[in-house]
């Protein structure tokens, strides 16, 4: 009898030793689990800020040398205008002066604020949007081809369909700059269920396991850009044979 209970004790031993194992085994994987997301929040915030800053410094260059250096000038064609204001003749070429470097100034304006949010964009929508930069691009040596292959709902967040323009404008950048690409397509499909397009270019293409691709700049923004869009992003390239890009944002 009292091995039997010897037994049973033993049992009840190596079953809360057990338990208790599991249990703690299940907290650390439940912390491991917490801490790996946490670290992936804190590297995607830190990506979206990366792209912020970077954007920051885009528009402050830009109204610097532009904006700031085109009013400088007007300024001191004013004092100009100032001092030979007795001069019939200088008056009217430091006039004429004025005149073009202001509308110089408000084409420049209007370009930093296209670029901040692009009017069609904000108005008719990511589809008129692209349209419109496809119908750009047709004044130039650069071929942009849009095909919807599916259009059958409407995206109601905005921020979404100006993180997808702007990917769009940084994989078209990419492919001109980087992949000497003399045309691009556009697939696009939209329904309930998923907002999907790709991007393909005849360029030159690329290595994507090379340290240079993983590090740049612009494919952080553009992961980040598709992670604040709930989606994802993939790539494939070959060299000689252009890339591939597709954009994929699950609408549930």
């Amino acid at each position: 009898m009292n091995d039997y209970n010897l037994m049973i004790t033993i049992g009840i031993l190596f079953m809360t030793a057990f338990a208790l194992a599991f249990i703690l085994f299940f907290n650390f994987s439940q912390r491991k689990l917490v801490t790996q997301k946490l670290n992936q929040q804190e590297a995607l915030l830190h990506r979206i800020i990366e792209t912020q800053e970077s954007e920051r410094q885009r528009i402050a260059k830009d109204l610097h040398d532009e904006i700031g250096s085109q009013l400088n000038i007007i300024n001191l064609n004013l004092h100009r205008l100032k001092r030979k204001q007795e001069n019939p003749e200088i008056v009217k070429e430091t006039i004429a002066d004025i005149q073009n470097l202001l509308a110089a100034t408000i084409k420049t304006t209007r370009q930093i604020s296209h670029d901040l949010l692009p009017p069609t964009l904000g108005n008719f929508g990511l589809v008129a949007a692209i349209e419109e930069l496809s119908e750009y691009y047709s004044k130039t040596n650069f071929e942009l081809q849009f095909n919807i292959q599916e259009n059958e709902s409407t995206i109601k967040n905005q921020s979404i369909e100006l993180n997808i323009f702007r990917v769009l404008q940084e994989l078209i950048s990419n492919a001109t700059r980087h992949g000497e690409a003399t045309l691009v397509s556009i697939q696009f499909w939209l329904n309930e269920e998923h907002l999907k397009l790709i991007i393909q270019d005849n360029g030159k293409g690329f290595d994507i396991h090379s340290p240079e691709f993983k590090a740049g700049l612009g494919l952080s923004n553009i992961e980040s850009r598709m992670k604040m869009s709930n989606g994802k992003v993939d790539i494939n390239s070959v060299i000689n044979q252009g890339t591939t890009v597709e954009l994929l944002v699950k609408r549930h």
